[in-house]
């Protein structure tokens, strides 16, 4: 998959990643490099 953005004009862009469920710095990746549901 391949992302391309677009920018015109002379002013900055700004980039917003979101994750949904937050993060809560306990996650930890399987071996497919995924995150488990945290269940809390």
């Amino acid at each position: 998959m391949t992302n391309i953005l677009l920018r015109g004009g002379s002013e900055d862009m700004r980039v917003v990643c979101v994750f949904n469920p937050p993060i809560s710095g306990k996650e930890v990746h399987d071996e497919n490099g995924v995150y488990p549901v945290d269940d809390e």
